[in-house]
């Protein structure tokens, strides 16, 4: 935190040495930007991640003014507890960040506060006069907070033709709809019922493409599971609140959901349109990048696939062309780049469209996506006036002059204008009904599953001293210290009386993960990255070649290797690095019919050990960095700094702690956002 503040200068002084900055650790006291630690810091500012969790400062030190920054946080809860917390501490003023769009923020803070907040939106005139004022922004600020660089929003949207698909959507969002009017919580099935309706809409490749990359991630439930999730539940089991509703509208929602995935097996008319997409984009503008945005890294993954047998001229090759998931932020940009958005964003990511990250915005959208789309856009706009207006009269600034629209569609590019008619959007059924929000975990460990909350089998690990109980998946390791070294143990091997690492707050990764992902943010480990990247799309591609992990490992040891078939599996999920073997890197790119890993199996090799030394080196420092950071430094958090490459360790280990395991207990079923959560006993 001191080193992002030190960036920013103010009449060319240091921020952080201007505002007095210090970070509050997990136990309530401070770190000063000289590294000292104190149990307050007087007027000055306090950086709280929530990750450390939310601890009570010291000596009845109380908030003046609390900025919540929401468009980090990836979960609605986490802004609760960030209000709750301000509440607790008897801040004076409390201002939320937010992306323009963000709904939902508002009235959370609405009903946290119990009173009408300031909603003060930026508009691209009010913009524009901040730059005459004060400069352009640095196009190399890594923030992001939708249209800081002033120009209204154009968006050019593709709509792909089917007929099919429209009409039997317009059916299921009709059942959905009424569904929502019971203002009751979804019963299981009716929740999956929305997830793969979602799921469909936004898919951007072949279903079974995007089956076989869900299968790899544990984050990601595939479409195949939840199609047999509906096909089950012929007659499930609800709640008498319910009753009515399954028995006239199940069966007909259910049959059109399987209807629905039935004709996207056979074709997705979205694939076709992304590819229009890059075409028009490319005719007009010749070789500018594009990002295109998707949900999850499985569909970006299964995306890429697809495009590559499409288009083989257009690859998505991570240079003139990438894929990125809704939740990952770019630096701000005054290049040309372009974005690709294949589906209609959730209300939680409806900053994307109005994201700075990008010169030019295309939207790939069924019908009533468009719709959707468009009642948004134009509410943001009305709403951002009005929330203006009462913000100038209730801080006493006087009347605003006349206001542009801060977004507006432009261009509607049809595969085949003549054949189509203006889109009929029933304006009774709320087309945001289709859309869930689910939790944000990009940065999730890999044995994070369940979005949305599907039952997990979990063992509940119960720590010392209170008999709170950590949820560890049944298949999946834990950190442990043993003689002196973080070693990983199947959590069915964890025994009482074992020291375990476990994550405070909102945090649910494991240690070394965030260490070794800050250590990867260093331009020599970003430039490995390029390769392994390769190197595990490449194990992908020989395992859908294959068919089967199985079928693939028969094929490794045809051509002389003597792994097992699972290995392939641990080289493309990441959780190994790579074989101790090169010549296994070879084998791998000669099934894959990858020239480059095949022909540069050495370098990558190179890579791959140079990689793992430095894993292992961090593993051997973690235990006594931890107990320098507890005591405020010393030489081994200064070791860790140095192989860090300079990036200060001590805020990332106070995300930690380490905790002595009382039992554990037998496996049961657990929601799964609160796999690797620490649960109250």
């Amino acid at each position: 935190m001191h080193e992002r503040l030190a960036r920013i200068r103010i009449a060319n002084q240091p921020s952080h040495l201007a505002l007095l900055a210090g970070r509050i650790r997990s136990d309530g006291r401070i770190v000063a930007s000289d590294g000292e630690l104190h149990e307050n810091v007087p007027d000055g500012l306090l950086y709280l991640n929530t990750r450390v969790g939310w601890p009570r400062l010291l000596r009845g030190l109380n908030a003046g003014v609390v900025i919540i920054d929401r468009s980090t946080f990836s979960s609605p809860s986490i802004l609760d507890r960030a209000l709750a917390w301000a509440h607790e501490h008897r801040a004076r003023h409390v201002i939320v960040v937010a992306e323009i769009g963000d709904e939902s923020t508002i009235e959370q803070t609405k009903s946290a506060l119990d009173q009408q907040p300031c909603v003060w939106p930026w508009t691209a005139e009010m913009i524009a006069d901040c730059h005459a004022t004060v400069g352009t922004p640095e196009d190399t600020s890594s923030l992001s907070a939708n249209e800081l660089r002033g120009a209204p929003r154009h968006f050019s949207v593709v709509r792909p033709s089917s007929t099919n698909i429209e009409d039997i959507s317009a059916r299921i969002r009709v059942a959905l709809g009424n569904a929502a009017r019971l203002q009751l919580e979804f019963p299981p099935s009716l929740q999956t019922a929305r997830r793969l309706f979602y799921g469909l809409v936004q898919l951007t490749g072949h279903v079974e493409t995007y089956n076989l990359h869900a299968a790899l991630d544990h984050r990601t439930s595939a479409l195949s599971s939840l199609r047999h999730r509906i096909e089950s539940e012929r007659d499930p089991r609800v709640e008498a609140g319910w009753s009515t509703y399954y028995m006239t509208r199940w069966t007909d929602l259910r049959l059109d959901l399987l209807d629905l995935y039935r004709l996207m097996e056979q074709d997705n008319p979205k694939l076709l349109g992304v590819a229009l997409a890059i075409e028009w984009l490319r005719d007009k503008h010749s070789t500018a990048p594009i990002c295109i945005r998707v949900p999850s890294e499985a569909a970006g993954m299964a995306l890429a696939d697809d495009m590559a047998d499409l288009v083989p001229e257009w690859p998505i090759d991570g240079e003139s062309i990438t894929w990125r998931p809704w939740s990952e932020r770019l630096e701000w940009n005054a290049d040309e780049r372009f974005e690709i958005l294949p589906a209609s964003p959730p209300p939680s990511r409806a900053g994307l469209l109005w994201s700075v990250e990008a010169s030019q915005q295309m939207l790939v959208l069924y019908d009533f996506e468009l719709a959707s789309v468009t009642r948004r856009v134009e509410h943001s706009n009305e709403l951002s006036i009005e929330r203006l207006n009462h913000c100038c009269d209730r801080l006493g600034l006087g009347s605003l002059p006349p206001l542009t629209a801060s977004a507006s569609i432009d261009e509607v590019i049809e595969f085949d204008p003549g054949s189509r008619e203006k889109p009929v959007v029933d304006l009774e059924v709320d087309l945001d009904v289709m859309f869930f929000d689910p939790e944000d975990d990009t940065g999730a460990s890999s044995e994070y599953s369940a979005v949305g909350g599907d039952p997990v089998t979990v063992i509940p690990v119960v720590l010392e001293p209170d008999g709170s109980r950590w949820l560890i998946r049944h298949d999946a390791q834990v950190e442990t210290l043993k003689a002196q070294k973080v070693v990983y143990l199947a959590v069915d091997s964890v025994k009482p009386g074992m020291t375990v690492v476990v994550p405070q707050g909102d945090g649910r990764e494991e240690l070394f993960a965030r260490l070794v992902t800050a250590t990867h943010q260093s331009q020599d480990l970003q430039a490995f990255d390029v390769l392994f990247v390769r190197w595990r799309n490449a194990c992908r591609t020989a395992y859908r070649d294959a068919g089967s992990w199985e079928a693939l490992g028969r094929r490794m040891q045809a051509e002389g290797c003597l792994v097992t078939s699972q290995s392939p599996r641990t080289w493309a999920t990441g959780a190994v690095i790579g074989p101790e073997d090169p010549e296994d890197i070879r084998r791998i790119g000669k099934l894959a019919c990858d020239p480059l890993v095949e022909t540069q199996y050495r370098r990558i090799d190179a890579a791959v050990r140079q990689v793992r030394s430095l894993h292992m080196k961090l593993g051997s420092l973690l235990n006594a960095a931890m107990t320098d950071a507890m005591s405020g430094g010393g030489v081994n958090l200064d070791k860790l700094k140095d192989l860090l490459g300079g990036i200060d360790p001590s805020e990332l280990l106070d995300e930690f702690e380490l905790r002595v395991v009382r039992a554990i207990d037998e496996p049961e079923e657990a929601p799964g956002h609160l796999v690797r959560r620490v649960v109250a006993p």
